[in-house]
């Protein structure tokens, strides 16, 4: 195997390492913002029914 090569085959996997990794950051994140923005209405509705109810 050409020395050259080999340097090559590893950038290659390095980057699609990263690629991974970003599209999990991606998932994380965007569960995350899902997550709290259902808390956040959740928490809204429960002040809202709570009010009514008082």
């Amino acid at each position: 195997m050409d020395p050259k090569n080999f340097d090559n085959v590893e950038v290659e996997q390095e980057d699609a390492s990263l690629q991974l990794w970003h599209e999990e950051l991606w998932v994380v994140s965007t569960l995350t913002h899902e997550w709290s923005t259902d808390c956040t209405t959740a928490i809204s509705s429960i002040t809202s029914i709570s009010t009514w109810l008082y």
